[in-house]
């Protein structure tokens, strides 16, 4: 539990690169109102993980094997309408459409601070 008494918002982690992977894993860790439920490599895991993991958030890395991260924030979000997306990129845009609602993009040149905003921002 938070330290307010609320469940830890539920992060379900996305990123095709293990050592960034755990490096963000191990961050979130420190954040007290954070529970990373799930750290996996790919969309596919990521799709299979969703209804075990039960993710208020998930958070995926622009760079994925066989897909964009906006691709699989539609698919996820097709499957699991209040789930929000936050899309951690090296640019503006993820090469496809903007994103669509509960979809948030934020670049990692920004402080780490802005990443936990969006995680903790209330959506969709």
């Amino acid at each position: 539990m938070d330290p307010d008494g609320s469940d830890p918002i539920r992060v379900l982690l996305v990123d095709g690169d293990g050592a960034a992977r755990s490096a963000l894993a191990a961050w979130f860790a420190t954040q007290r109102d954070i529970a990373i439920v799930a750290a996996v490599g790919s969309a596919e895991a990521a799709m299979a993980m969703l209804a075990t993991a039960r993710p208020d958030v998930v958070v995926v890395d622009q760079r994925l094997p066989g897909t964009t991260a906006l691709r699989l924030c539609q698919r996820l979000q097709a499957m699991n309408e209040g789930i929000r997306c936050v899309i951690h990129a090296n640019t503006e845009t993820s090469g496809d459409a903007a994103p669509a609602n509960g979809t948030v993009v934020i670049l990692k040149q920004l402080d780490n601070e802005s990443l936990l905003g969006a995680l903790r921002r209330p959506g969709p």
